[in-house]
């Protein structure tokens, strides 16, 4: 083989080998570059999604127990209808509470006005017994002025 511009055919070929094997290396860490960045972007993707999932499990937990809320509620809370019923017993039972309670107040006050008319009968017999000694003493106190003036008229 004959030097073609003072080039061999093998010192071609080395060259061309060189040359491959140069593109080959850049190539190959290239690609171990991409390889590092698309894996680095598969981790960071991942951890995005076991933050979205356990955002979205906490997010079904706090749904659960607002159900588990509305179902007691459902559960432990009287219906309007019970509740109309039970208000409508108690009002009768108030109204007669109510009207026994009038009439003991209405027996105890005509007990109270019997007993002030009792007092006021009592005082009023004070008087007149006060008086009548009053008058009993005065006539007693005239009798005696009179016996004392005629014992001594001669």
């Amino acid at each position: 083989m004959e030097p073609v511009g003072g080039w061999t055919i093998d010192t071609v070929l080395t060259h061309v080998v060189a040359l491959l094997n140069a593109y080959d290396e850049k190539n190959n860490a290239r690609f171990e570059s991409m390889q590092q960045s698309t894996n680095q972007s598969l981790r960071s993707a991942e951890q995005a999604v076991l933050k979205a999932e356990t955002a979205a499990e906490r997010r079904f937990e706090s749904v659960n127990e607002f159900r588990n809320t509305l179902s007691d509620q459902q559960r432990n809370l009287m219906p309007r209808s019970e509740v109309a019923v039970v208000a409508g017993a108690l009002t009768d039972k108030i109204a007669g509470l109510e009207a026994a309670l009038s009439a003991k107040v209405n027996a105890l006050e005509k007990q109270f006005d019997a007993l002030q008319a009792e007092r006021r009968g009592i005082q009023g017999g004070w008087g007149y017994a006060v008086g009548i000694v009053g008058f009993v003493l005065a006539i007693g106190s005239l009798i005696i002025v009179g016996l004392k003036f005629l014992q001594q008229t001669p």
